[in-house]
Formats: structure tokens, C-alpha cells, sequence
């Protein structure tokens, strides 16, 4: 018997066979077991040859790698699983791993998921094997670099290593470096991995243009800078790539100038009866009419463009709204990494876009975009950088530490202290609503840390749902849920949802 089951003879002598190796002699069941019959806990202690309690990898000293299949099989066909420790990192552990086991697909499979980095001490053979490699990229894409070459043109086994890390293209092979769908997954995860494309895809002008519309951000793509008509192209699709230093005065002309024929009936519009006649003279009327400064956060001119036009008249806002408040002070260009207002609009959402630096603009914009709340947002996003109790609008980053200077451009736990509401966003948001805070860290310690901001806002805002960030992240994704409401997914982190 083991575990109470019923096991075949040549269950029996595979598994003493197993336990002859760990012992280093000979073994007979009888006389570890009591009326020939193994229970869990005599397995354990049978396995733990150095009495700590666990099975690990100094327990294995002297099994093969068919000792070690044939232990872990058979204890899992009869309800029991060795659950061998993998140790977390590198170090001694890993060289006494005896090198026979390395050839196990049952044992790599455990080790790899693991620790994906150890890919690189399976045998060759299972660095071939889709099945292990797949399980370690997923874990950590730059894993690829220990597959076999001919996986590491693999499509299905590249995709999966640069979805989660896009560096990871650097160890793709030629082909994959060449394809155009595993590069520009590639580049959406992590900008930097644009250099390790093929150098013809680098100039592809095609190319270019796809990953603008796919969200990607232009000045990696250093080759468009050199042809107008991609310029031209571009800036419409991103408009903020007008912005770069390094562009010549007479390429953005070029550029604004194609801009500004194909608009020019909503550009009177939004600017009161006068087309700008070139970039600069745009980028100050967006400033002083509009007060809206980050043009890179928009990837496209006619997203910025509706924004402009609900803004002369929110009232004409209709189906699901979103109000989408945008902090002043952005340091590191955080929230140009991941077009939101562009995102809502293509989920369906009508969008209201302001800039604030501090509370009182911040409520002032809301007021502006809900029509002193009488037509509630089903939907509101700040952003701002945060802490797990601080999210800044116009004031510094206080997520390395720090204490406010101004507690004005902050929206803070205070605002929300014991019950006190000082910023009634309740005024502005449906019941049923979600209140999305773009911040890190504002969902801190989860409910175990009443004091973070999320749970702050969700004591007096409820019937709302506040989604917020544990730790320091941007938006990676946006998608709706099954009710038709809007999902943030982090790129770090974990969601948390209150409410």
C-alpha cells in the first residue's frame, strides 16, 4: 500500500529502486514500513536523507535522473507530491544537484519554473525542449539566451520571452529579429529592445508607421527622422513627436503644415476662428486657452482634437464618460509610456482631458467636465506620482520618501482623514463608478494598510469602485470587464480593487 492505495508490484520495486540510490545501499520496504504499507510520513522521512524536514536538493545526491522520475511519477499517481525545494537563488545548492538529474524533463520543468536562470544547467537535450524552455521565458524572457538555437527562432517560444521581458529579443535568433509582429511586441514592452531588430526593420517605413499606430513611442524609431513623409505620417498619429529637440524647425513645419491643411476646419473650431500658423504658434494657444502642456501623451491628433472640442462644450459628451486629470509635474515621463485618453476613446468612452497642479484645479476640472455634477463621469482617472499615501500633482515625487512642501498640489490620505471628505468626489462620480487612481503605490499593503490612499477615498466614496497600484508601476493595459467597466493592468505590481 501507499498512501492508503493499492500499488502494483512494479510500483513497488521502481519506487525501492529510487530509495536503494537516495540510501546508497540496499533497501527493503518492510523495514521502514509497518505491515508493508507507506504512509506520507514515512516517505518524507525516507527522502529527507539529512533530517531537516524537507526534501531538497542535497537529498538527491544519489539518485539519477530515472530514480528521480520514477520517485516523483510514482508518489504522484498515488496522491503525493515530493515538493522538492528549489533554491531561490544562485549559489552552493546548485552544485550539488547531482548532474545526472539535469537530464530529468520533470525535474528541469520544477526547477526552471522556479528559477528560470538555471535553464542554463539543463542538459542540452532539454534546452531543446519546447516544453522546458517555454515554461522558463514565461518566467523571465531573457531566459531565451540558454535555448537551444533552433528555439530561439522558434515563434511561439520568442513571442512568449518577449511579452514578459522585450530585452529578450536580443537572444532571438535572425528570423525573429526580422519579424515584424515579434519586434513590435517586443518594443511595446520595453522601448530599448528596438535596437536589437533587424537592421532593415530598423528602416522599414511600413514599419514605422504600424508601430506608431500600435502605440509605440516614435523617437525609437531613429530612421523616421530622415523622411518627411513619415514625419508627416507620424505626427498625426502621435503628435507629440513634434516635440523632439532633435528635429530640424523646417521638418516640423513640413510636418505641421500637412497637419493643418488636413485639419484646418477643427482647428478654427477649438481655436476660436484662427488656424495656428505653424507648431509654436499651436503649442501656445493649447497652453493659455486650454492649459494643456504634454502633447506626448496623446497618440493621435484627432483624439487631441475631440478633447478640444469636448472642452468648448462638455454638454455634448455622450454614451459612458471618462474624466481623465493629468498632473503638471512628470519627471520621467511616466505618463507618456501608455496612451490612456486614446485607449478609453477606442473602448467606446467619451473623454474629458485636463492638466492640473494642484486640489483646487483638480476639483475646478471635474466640476468643468461633469457640469457641477450633473452628469456624472462613469469613470475618473488621476494620475500623479505617488506614494502609498500621496499622489502629486504638481509637487515632487514623494514615492523614494520625503515630505510634502505643499500639501495643496497633493491629493493625500489627509484629504479623506477619519471620515472627513474635503475633496467630495462623489459629486462627480456614478454609483456603480470606478474612481482609477494612476499613481504608485496608492494601493500600498492592500486592506492590511488602512492608511493608504485607496482605502482612504473608498471609506467615503462608496458604491464606487477605486482601483490603484501596490507598488511603483505604469499602465501596461486597459481593458473591459464583463459589465462593461474599464480594467487597468499594471506593469508592476498587483491591482487592487476596493469597492
Amino acid at each position: 500500500m501507499i498512501n492508503g492505495n493499492l500499488a502494483t508490484e512494479g510500483d513497488f520495486r521502481r519506487l525501492s529502486s529510487a530509495f536503494e540510490e537516495l540510501s546508497g545501499g540496499s533497501f527493503e520496504f518492510h523495514v521502514s514500513s509497518h505491515d508493508d504499507e507507506l504512509a506520507y510520513e514515512e516517505i518524507v522521512r525516507l527522502i529527507d536523507s539529512d533530517d531537516d524536514g524537507k526534501g531538497t536538493y542535497a537529498d538527491l545526491r544519489n539518485i539519477s535522473a530515472a530514480g528521480f522520475g520514477d520517485l516523483n511519477s510514482i508518489l504522484k499517481k498515488y496522491g503525493l507530491d515530493p515538493s522538492f525545494e528549489i533554491a531561490p537563488a544562485y549559489g552552493k545548492a546548485i552544485y550539488d544537484v547531482p548532474w545526472g538529474l539535469w537530464s530529468s524533463k520533470e525535474f528541469a520543468l520544477m526547477v526552471v519554473e522556479r528559477v528560470p536562470g538555471y535553464l542554463q544547467f539543463v542538459d542540452p537535450v532539454l534546452q531543446d525542449d519546447p516544453d522546458v524552455v517555454l515554461a522558463a521565458v514565461r518566467n523571465s524572457g531573457t531566459a531565451l539566451k540558454y535555448a537551444s538555437l533552433r528555439l530561439r527562432d522558434d515563434p511561439c517560444i520568442v513571442r512568449a520571452a518577449v511579452e514578459q521581458d522585450g530585452m529578450a529579443l536580443q537572444y532571438a535568433g535572425p528570423k525573429s529579429r526580422a519579424d515584424r509582429d515579434i519586434v513590435l511586441i517586443a518594443v511595446k514592452e520595453d522601448y530599448g529592445a528596438f535596437k536589437y531588430a533587424d537592421p532593415l526593420l530598423q528602416k522599414d517605413r511600413d514599419f514605422m508607421i504600424m508601430g506608431v499606430k500600435n502605440g509605440v513611442y516614435l523617437p525609437v524609431f531613429d530612421g523616421a527622422l530622415f523622411d518627411r513623409e513619415i514625419l508627416a505620417e507620424s505626427a498625426e498619429i502621435c503628435i507629440g513627436i513634434l516635440l523632439q529637440s532633435r528635429l530640424d524647425v523646417k521638418d516640423v513645419a513640413y510636418a505641421w503644415g500637412k497637419i493643418r491643411n488636413k485639419y484646418s476646419k477643427r482647428l478654427r473650431r477649438v481655436f476660436k476662428g484662427r488656424v495656428p500658423k505653424n507648431f509654436s504658434d499651436f503649442n501656445k494657444a493649447l497652453k493659455r486657452i486650454y492649459d494643456i502642456e504634454f502633447l506626448e501623451r496623446f497618440r493621435s491628433i484627432d483624439t487631441l482634437l475631440g478633447v478640444l472640442e469636448l472642452r468648448l462644450n462638455p454638454g455634448r459628451a455622450v454614451g459612458k464618460t471618462a474624466v481623465v486629470i493629468s498632473p503638471k509635474v512628470d519627471g520621467n515621463g511616466a505618463f507618456d509610456s501608455y496612451p490612456v485618453v486614446d485607449r478609453l476613446r477606442e473602448l467606446g468612452f467619451t473623454v474629458l482631458y485636463y492638466e492640473v497642479g494642484d486640489e483646487g484645479a483638480a476639483i475646478r476640472a471635474l466640476k468643468h467636465a461633469t457640469m457641477k455634477g450633473k452628469r456624472k463621469a462613469d469613470v475618473v482617472v488621476i494620475e500623479g506620482h505617488g506614494s502609498a499615501s500621496t499622489l502629486s500633482l504638481g509637487g515632487e515625487d514623494l514615492g523614494a520618501g520625503g515630505k510634502m512642501s505643499d500639501e495643496f498640489k497633493y491629493i493625500d490620505s489627509s484629504d479623506v482623514e477619519n471620515g472627513r471628505d474635503e475633496l467630495r468626489l462623489k459629486r462627480f462620480i456614478k454609483q456603480g463608478g470606478d474612481l482609477v487612481l494612476n499613481s504608485c503605490s496608492n494601493g500600498e499593503g492592500f486592506d492590511r494598510n488602512r492608511g493608504n490612499l485607496a482605502n482612504r477615498l473608498a471609506e467615503v466614496l462608496p458604491g464606487i469602485r477605486i482601483q490603484s497600484a501596490t507598488e511603483p508601476m505604469n499602465v501596461k493595459e486597459i481593458y473591459i470587464d464583463l459589465y462593461g467597466r474599464p480594467i487597468f493592468q499594471w506593469t508592476a505590481g498587483t491591482l487592487y480593487v476596493r469597492g
